[in-house]
């Protein structure tokens, strides 16, 4: 994407640049002569015959990729409840038209094009001759600077990476930093920091807040399908306390995302994306093998806060109610 076509985005979509996630560039498959083909089953939202196409730009917004080898075609794909518009560069784009499914974007040719929801912009998009080069967009404010807290909510923040270079902080990432700080998770947050965080997203617009919704219950869809996966197959083995020790995290990290929404009278939707998801959590939490010791002091603050948390210590008593 042109940075003449980057800076026409963000000025339809009314953001800054900090909204707009680190690019991924995926690369076009080429057809090759006599390929040996056998047919492809449906992955998730994809449709049958399609190349899955792996991005995580899209996933954060719900929304699955596939590739048409016949058309050239990227096919983009979301449920009923995620339903998103599409608009090509130069178009304009009005919240009436978010309301679809399933969209088709040729391939054979360079464009450039945004992905919405009636709130507002979701991802940005471009193509080029050999690659679809994909961004999320998180359209609202960046939160506040949580200077006296130790956690910083700026977009110019860096965190390591597993290389040790810094990198800096997606807007979606200082929002559920702003979570944990407003449930006081955060060690080093203090009570002004805290009290600071659950005000921020009363100064938002509720299309802001909705956007933040939207990626919280896509979170949860995710939690959800992880959970599932582990009632399947619970059992012991080397990486179990691992993968739910993460998966607590992230259950911890949307109900960040929930108490924010509350503070601002919004997030119900969210409330019943989390109904659904707790109930198989505590039904894994009922049958955990006691040989399994997940705990950290983050899970340990979990279970002080709320007995009832399934994705807290597994060394403390889920209080059933």
């Amino acid at each position: 994407m042109t940075s003449e076509q980057f800076e026409a985005f963000i000025a339809q979509a009314g953001v800054d640049a900090g909204a707009v996630g680190a690019g991924e560039r995926l690369l076009l498959p080429e057809p090759q002569v006599d390929e040996a083909r056998t047919a492809r089953a449906g992955v998730g939202l994809v449709p049958a015959g399609l190349l899955r196409v792996r991005s995580d730009a899209l996933a954060a917004a719900g929304i699955a990729a596939g590739f048409d080898e016949d058309t050239r075609a990227l096919v983009l794909t979301a449920p009923a409840d995620l339903a998103f518009g599409f608009a090509e560069a130069g178009q304009r784009y009005t919240s009436g038209n978010a309301g679809g499914t399933q969209f088709h974007v040729p391939t054979d040719r360079p464009s450039a094009f945004g992905l919405w929801s009636a709130a507002g912009p979701l991802a940005i998009g471009s193509i080029d001759a050999r690659a679809i080069e994909l961004r999320a967009v998180y359209a609202w404010p960046a939160p506040l600077a949580f200077a006296d807290s130790g956690v910083k909510g700026n977009s110019g923040v860096e965190t390591p990476n597993d290389s040790g270079v810094g990198k800096a902080r997606s807007r979606w990432e200082e929002t559920l930093s702003a979570g944990r700080v407003a449930r006081a998770i955060e060690p080093a947050a203090s009570r002004e920091a805290t009290a600071a965080a659950r005000r921020w997203t009363r100064g938002i617009s509720a299309d802001q807040r909705a956007l933040i919704e939207r990626f919280a219950i896509v979170e949860a869809h995710g939690i959800a399908a992880r959970l599932e996966r582990l009632q399947d197959g619970l059992g012991l083995d080397d990486s179990l306390d691992l993968a739910w020790q993460a998966l607590c995290w992230d259950r911890d990290d949307v109900e960040g995302i929930r108490v924010l929404l509350r503070e601002a009278g919004a997030g119900q939707a969210l409330v019943s994306a989390l109904r659904a998801i707790d109930d198989a959590g505590r039904a894994v939490r009922f049958s955990w093998p006691s040989e399994v010791d997940v705990h950290d002091d983050r899970l340990q603050l979990v279970s002080e806060a709320d007995p009832g948390a399934w994705w807290g210590s597994t060394r403390r008593q889920v209080v059933w109610l």
